[in-house]
């Protein structure tokens, strides 16, 4: 479950709830390194030469991640 969002710029903080580390494990086996803090919140810090390629294997991955979870 998806909770809150926050975002300052290109930085964004996604509350995944209480199986981060579970969704991180996951998505780790799927080539996918996620940056978890406090425990709960999902880091994300994209590269200024992302490309749209990019971020629709980025959704693909952590979408089939969170169904796992």
């Amino acid at each position: 479950k998806i909770g809150e969002v926050r975002s300052y710029g290109l930085m964004i903080g996604v509350d995944v709830g209480e199986k981060a580390l579970d969704l991180r494990d996951v998505a780790q086996g799927k080539g996918l390194l996620l940056n978890i803090t406090a425990g709960t919140v999902l880091r994300l810090l994209p590269a200024l030469i992302l490309t749209q390629g990019d971020v629709e294997l980025f959704l693909e991955l952590l979408g089939a991640s969170l169904e796992e979870v």
